[in-house]
């Protein structure tokens, strides 16, 4: 009986400490993401007022400047002057074809004078395999954009 616990014991363990590391790493990624990006705004003037994290990367905005930053996982930041965007629209582009399940969410920023159009997305099934709080934070931003164009 004594070597079934022991066992058992020992099973846990081997269990539990790859997800504690697992946790861990990620919450130090997510840190050291967070840092990078104030850092990238400090340098470039801007004053963060709001930012959310989510799945593809970092989004904020400096409401005085109307600048927004966006630090998509593992790419450069950044940043859009709003005094030059024309509209802001959020999309959701379906997995299947009866639009059942998200695969991508997307802010798309249209710029003024045919300048194109930024596209920062914020959730890919691609990188994870369910939604969060994405829905939510990708309307916000879209909300908290055009309330901010000139």
């Amino acid at each position: 009986m004594d070597s079934n616990i022991i066992l058992g014991i020992v099973i846990t363990i081997v269990v539990i400490i790859p997800v504690v590391i697992l946790a861990t790493s990620g919450k130090r990624k997510h840190k050291i993401a967070i840092r990078k990006f104030t850092k990238f705004a400090t340098a470039n003037e801007l004053v963060i007022n709001e930012f959310d994290s989510c799945d593809l990367g970092i989004i904020g905005i400096d409401s005085n400047a109307k600048k927004l930053a966006y630090m998509q996982k593992g790419k450069d930041c950044i940043i859009i002057d709003l005094h030059d965007a024309k509209s802001c629209n959020s999309r959701t582009s379906p997995k299947t074809i009866n639009g059942e399940s998200i695969d991508k969410l997307i802010i798309d920023i249209e710029l003024k004078e045919g300048n194109g159009t930024k596209f920062l997305p914020l959730f890919t099934s691609e990188n994870k395999l369910a939604l969060d709080n994405e829905q939510n934070i990708t309307e916000k931003w879209r909300k908290i954009i055009a309330s901010n164009l000139a």
